[in-house]
């Protein structure tokens, strides 16, 4: 493809073919086209492509923002565990309740200590982890969604 390019780029407008040597300002004109070409390229290839540098600057300041919210999502687990006593549950159902609440907030606890850390490659699995047991809770204490009449 990049030999494409080049090639188009050392052709002569409307007979798409190189020019010869032999033509008049024809090195002058292959050149130009050429060092042209040369600078398409270079921006389709360096202008998108972020550096390292910027790549992990991101991915710091993403670590942080997850370990923002998981902060504020412990918070909330502490609220879902307060309102507990309130919620008519037997005592069975209640433990089980609490059971999949300290799961819930021993994983969002790992979610914040990984973002802290910056252990970026293991916040998906405890989003996976997190996500499972929310499932869980869900599926035993929430009643299925009503069909909506049309």
């Amino acid at each position: 493809m990049i030999l494409a390019t080049i090639a188009a780029g050392c052709a002569t407008p409307g007979r798409g073919a190189l020019l010869r040597p032999e033509e008049p300002g024809a090195h002058a004109i292959q050149d130009a086209r050429l060092r042209e070409k040369m600078r398409e390229l270079d921006a389709l290839m360096y202008e998108r492509m972020r550096t390292e540098l910027e790549i992990d600057r991101d991915r710091r300041r993403q670590a942080k923002e997850i370990a923002v919210v998981a902060a504020d999502l412990s918070r909330t687990v502490a609220a879902i565990v307060a309102a507990a006593p309130g919620l008519p549950l037997t005592a069975d159902e209640r433990s089980r309740f609490l059971a999949l609440a300290e799961q819930l907030r021993i994983r969002v606890d790992r979610l914040r200590e990984h973002a802290e850390q910056g252990q970026i490659d293991a916040i998906p699995g405890t989003l996976g982890d997190i996500t499972a047991v929310c499932g869980s809770c869900h599926h035993l204490f929430r009643k299925p969604l009503e069909s909506v009449p049309d």
